[in-house]
């Protein structure tokens, strides 16, 4: 299966060789950030989500929480939004499914994901990006125990939706910079990154 690496500010898709054949490289566009701190936990309601994601049949399972007793909310709505657009870009392999408590969904092969999108600042609020926050948010989960396959129920490494939607340049490039320099590569391996039609 594709592993996706960020290297040097531009995504590379590895795909495995099989029988000594060698890995196969294709260079991927570059993810840019999306720049919309102001929407950042404003989905309050499935009308506020875009129809690209609140018409899919499974949005409002892909948006209910069973860490928070399925709950949906703003922030569960945005990360049903992730892996739609995750899924929707070939990222991760069609269908995507609720997870149970731990991890936000199972793709198409039973893979365990989880989603983090951190926000920059909007204009006028008087706070700041922390990369090295944000940063380590990303790589603590990485590095969480190994979750269960849904198909095989084998332990395997989780994978991170990487969600940029909500961020500016200058604090997407530090968490990037931070992430490169924190991460293993086969850490790198395991984070998709997209940014949503909002």
């Amino acid at each position: 299966p594709p592993v996706f690496r960020v290297d040097g500010g531009v995504e590379k898709e590895y795909t495995e060789g099989v029988g000594g054949a060698g890995p196969k490289t294709t260079v991927k566009k570059k993810v840019e950030p999306g720049g919309q701190s102001e929407k950042y936990n404003t989905f309050k309601t499935n009308a506020d989500v875009p129809s690209k994601y609140s018409k899919d049949q499974r949005f409002d399972d892909l948006a209910s929480d069973p860490d928070h007793a399925g709950k949906i909310s703003s922030k569960t709505r945005q990360e049903a939004m992730a892996g739609l657009e995750a899924e929707s870009q070939g990222l991760i392999k069609k269908p995507i499914e609720r997870g149970p408590k731990g991890i936000e969904f199972y793709d198409g092969d039973g893979n365990p994901w989880d989603v983090k999108a951190p926000p920059s600042p909007p204009e006028g609020k008087n706070w700041r990006f922390d990369a090295e926050q944000a940063g380590d948010s990303i790589i603590d989960e990485l590095r969480k125990p190994d979750f269960p396959n849904k198909t095989t129920g084998n332990l395997e490494k989780r994978k991170v939706i990487l969600d940029s939607s909500y961020m500016n340049e200058a604090d997407h490039k530090a968490l990037r910079d931070y992430i490169k320099k924190e991460a293993s590569k086969e850490e790198l391996g395991r984070i998709v990154e997209i940014t949503t039609d909002i």
